[in-house]
């Protein structure tokens, strides 16, 4: 016993430098792959800051639309979702019959990375091939008006913004001169 005792610990004696850079090496590893680990899960990389619609669209600017009685119904923050975030905002008139409630509503979606600006655009040429559109010229760097649903969509800069004003009932009733009114408060900033 006394001899498997000595030989055990000569070789624990010249391989302990071989145990201790294993274990070192061990150590880097688990620290690396911690590292990659919190990475991959902490979320998209944010290159560039989302928009907040309620900042393109103003209760100051809703009111010189809807009158100075006006809700907010909507205001939130970008939502991130892969490479994008979507940002609400919406204002209604108090008239008393809601059939007849005029509504002014700006969605934005922002690329938050290259990989999401391309995305946008990507997007953005898919929905204007659809054939209830209407392409409109000088505004933003694209722009059509979606006749079927009323909405004016505008790709300016890393945002793709869809604005919708008129009666909140029969959005389909929007009308483009309608939602150029709105794209002049929106669009410039």
């Amino acid at each position: 016993m006394k001899k498997h005792l000595k030989n055990a610990t000569q070789l624990i004696r010249r391989n302990s430098e071989f145990l201790i850079g294993a274990g070192i090496v061990g150590a880097l590893v688990g620290a690396v792959a911690i590292v990659a680990l919190v990475n991959h899960f902490s979320g998209p990389v944010i290159v560039h800051q989302p928009a907040k619609a309620c900042d393109l669209f103003t209760l100051q600017e809703a009111r010189s639309l809807l009158g100075e009685d006006v809700l907010q119904t909507e205001s939130n923050k970008p939502v991130i979702t892969g490479d994008v975030a979507v940002s609400k905002c919406s204002y209604t008139d108090t008239v008393a019959d809601p059939t007849q409630m005029t509504v002014a509503a700006v969605a934005v979606r922002s690329g938050i990375n290259d990989e999401g600006l391309a995305r946008n655009v990507a997007d953005f040429a898919v929905a204007k091939s659809n054939n209830s559109v209407e392409k409109i010229e000088n505004l933003g760097e694209d722009a059509y008006f979606n006749k079927t649903i009323g909405q004016l969509n505008v790709l300016s800069g890393k945002k793709w913004i869809i604005m919708s004003y008129g009666i909140g009932s029969a959005p389909e009733s929007n009308t483009l001169d309608q939602a150029k009114v709105l794209a002049q408060k929106v669009i410039t900033k």
